[in-house]
């Protein structure tokens, strides 16, 4: 790859202007937490951080389940921002940074309504 040391590889890549940024915050099976105060706490950091950069794209992970509803809800700007998330999800949306929905997991439900 063209780096003779993997520190001159991982300093290459910590760049301070990030161009394309991966997020996500899941706690599979304890979604009772996702209102938690560390929860909000982590996806504030997040949103400021998003904030502060100039990135020019946006992958959000999450759970195989939810993923189709999600990008109707970004397609469709119906984000409620109850989920700490959304409102990451809601200032890429407003900023016009496109953003690509990827899931984890086992669908487990057959005939999922979208």
């Amino acid at each position: 790859m063209g780096y003779d040391k993997i520190e001159d590889y991982v300093a290459d890549r910590n760049v301070k202007n990030p161009r394309n940024l991966i997020f996500g915050a899941e706690k599979t099976g304890l979604h009772e937490l996702y209102f938690d105060k560390r929860n909000r706490q982590l996806h504030n950091i997040l949103l400021d951080f998003v904030k502060r950069t100039k990135f020019t794209s946006l992958l959000y992970i999450g759970e195989d389940l939810f993923v189709e509803n999600m990008k109707i809800a970004f397609k469709d700007f119906s984000f409620r921002e109850e989920l700490p998330r959304d409102k990451i999800l809601s200032y890429a949306k407003l900023q016009r940074i496109p953003v690509e929905f990827g899931a984890f997991g086992h669908r487990e439900v057959n005939h999922l309504e979208v």
